[in-house]
């Protein structure tokens, strides 16, 4: 059965003198106590499709070393790299021709 926000009685979440007596609090309460509990969300992810493509060893090697200094996967880094790329293309094509 599902309950609505409204029907759970949640406790006032105290006034505390500190950060350490807010810290020494919340590490033996119950937060279901203290907050309502969140819809259903759902973090699935997108479909992909896999593909296999070839590179040049040196490209891969600067691809991941640029991924790496942005603290990123580097085929995340060349997915957005090929976004960016199509979003500018078909709004470069829109701008000429006036449609997509």
């Amino acid at each position: 059965m599902s309950h609505s926000t409204s029907d759970i009685s949640l406790k006032p979440i105290p006034t505390f003198s500190s950060e350490e007596a807010e810290c020494e609090f919340w590490l033996t309460a119950d937060t279901s106590d203290y907050f309502a509990p969140e819809p259903d969300v759902n973090f699935e992810s997108p479909m992909q499709m896999p593909l296999t493509l070839k590179f040049d060893t040196r490209l891969v090697m600067a691809i991941k070393h640029l991924a790496s200094a942005e603290g990123v996967p580097y085929d995340n880094l060349i997915q957005r790299w090929l976004w960016e790329r199509a979003y500018h293309e078909v709004f470069q094509r829109y701008e000429k021709t006036g449609k997509g």
